[in-house]
């Protein structure tokens, strides 16, 4: 199986300076502060992931406009002519457009596929050989920004960005910079047998959780079960293998598929479960043998290579191995749900037997299921790339950590006299205490023998007292 070609490391240092340098610069076209300009950046790269979603089989990666499509494209809009606009007429009918991703709401993608009718592009991408100043480029960026101003508008996405924010001046910039980021990526990965074999692979792991989505909804099986294999769970497929099974002179083909040790016994047993019942759905649709599906068996792995782990999955779909080798840190990360699965033997319970316990979903989670976490930056958006200069920078690199050293200094000073004076006031209290012990213990003493002579005079008084009542009683008895 070929390995991930965007695989860099974990840290992303470079990218990541680059990124935070590309926000502080964009803050400085006007009043806008850092969060403002993370929303914008957040946003370009979101809504250029939903325009260029045409995916195919060998590249889901948008290929580079051919010769044909760009000159189609420029010869439709020459120099001078204006440009569609929302209330423009289509140009054309039918488009390679695909509803992709949960940020945008499932509503406004028509509005999206609209935006390409009117500029009659059938898919949207750019000629990655050439930079910006290509005619092509420049008229998809166009493109790009009638229909960016037009979903914000309608707050098609979760975050919004305020008016004074929303102007050519301030996302444009946005869009080159990542228009430039993506080039550097592209205009390689496009052509590279490496990307179009990784592609071909998660596409044929896409396309297995859909069909096994489709089964579970049919059965009206409960959305825990069904969201497992929403298409952002692909990876939770393992190594496929053809292997040809000779019978005499009939040969049967199955496809093995290896389950990670990441995975559990129940897993495995689940998958077995939702195989059977497509298997014989499938059997059902065709007539005749040759064109049966081809069986699916699922063989367990000794391999301790986990790779990219599926997040948001029930807790009991990972196995005991894999938790007693996560961190506490890590394992928080997977951002697991509640147990789901029954127990082996009860595995086909999952299906409903009578009509009272189906499932009728409403919503897109089985489909698609959105998470606060989705709002991260992800990996792909912090891919290093050898192409980039970054050459320019090191001035303001310079002068930033200068400015960050200033500013530490100053709390580090600041720090260093409130410490002087806590330690000045400490000694002060500690020497008053010092000063006074012998005095109040003098006077401690004088009270305590004040006491005692107090306590002599009243035991005399005392004694006084019995004794006069003693004569006076003795006194009474002789009349």
């Amino acid at each position: 199986m070929p390995s991930n070609p965007y695989k860099t490391s974990a840290s992303h240092l470079k990218s990541a300076k680059r990124w935070v340098r590309a926000v502080r610069k964009n803050a400085e076209l006007g009043t806008v502060s850092k969060t403002e300009m993370i929303v914008v950046h957040s946003l370009v790269r979101r809504h250029l992931r939903v325009l260029m979603c045409r995916e195919s089989h060998l590249s889901p990666i948008p290929m580079s406009l051919s010769a044909e499509e760009e000159s189609a494209f420029t010869n439709r809009f020459p120099d001078g002519d204006p440009l569609p606009h929302a209330n423009s007429v289509s140009l054309i009918s039918v488009t390679d457009f695909v509803h992709t991703g949960p940020h945008m709401k499932k509503g406004d993608f028509w509005e999206v596929e609209m935006d390409l009718k009117r500029f009659g592009l059938r898919r949207f991408s750019f000629n990655w050989e050439a930079g910006f100043d290509n005619r092509a480029n420049k008229l998809a960026g166009e493109l790009f920004w009638t229909s960016f101003y037009r979903a914000i508008k309608s707050r098609s996405y979760k975050y919004i960005i305020t008016p004074h924010v929303l102007t050519r001046e301030i996302v444009y910039p946005v869009f080159i910079i990542e228009f430039n980021h993506l080039r550097s990526k592209y205009k390689t990965q496009c052509s590279s047998l490496e990307v179009l074999q990784f592609h071909s692979m998660v596409n044929a792991k896409e396309m297995v959780c859909k069909e096994y989505s489709e089964c579970l909804i049919k059965e009206g099986v409960n959305e825990v079960f069904i969201s497992i294999f929403q298409p952002r769970n692909f990876m939770i497929m393992g190594n496929e293998s053809e292997v040809m099974i000779k019978a005499g002179n009939a040969v049967i083909k199955e496809i093995h598929v290896e389950i990670p040790r990441r995975w559990s016994e129940k897993t495995i047993r689940f998958m077995e479960v939702i195989e059977q019942r497509v298997q014989f759905h499938s059997k059902s649709r065709y007539i005749f043998p040759g064109s049966i599906r081809p069986i699916r068996k699922y063989v367990k792995s000794n391999s301790f290579d986990y790779g990219f782990v599926p997040r948001h999955l029930p807790a009991d779909l990972y196995s005991d191995d894999y938790h007693e080798n996560l961190l506490p840190n890590e394992f928080w990360e997977l951002k697991v749900k509640p147990a789901a699965l029954p127990s082996i033997e009860e595995m086909e319970s999952i299906f409903p037997v009578a009509e009272a316990q189906l499932v009728h979903h409403l919503s897109d989670k089985a489909v698609n299921e959105y998470y606060s976490s989705d709002d991260n930056i992800s990996e792909d958006e912090h891919v290093e790339s050898e192409d980039e200069d970054m050459s320019g920078n090191t001035e303001d690199n310079i002068s930033e950590l200068k400015r960050v050293k200033g500013v530490f200094q100053n709390e580090l000073s600041n720090l260093k006299d409130d410490l002087l004076v806590c330690k000045t006031t400490f000694t002060s209290f500690k020497d008053g205490i010092s000063d006074m012990m012998p005095v109040c213990l003098a006077e401690l003493n004088k009270a305590k023998d004040d006491i005692a002579t107090l306590h002599e005079k009243l035991n005399e008084i005392q004694g006084k007292l019995n004794s006069s009542e003693g004569v006076s009683s003795s006194g009474g008895n002789k009349d």
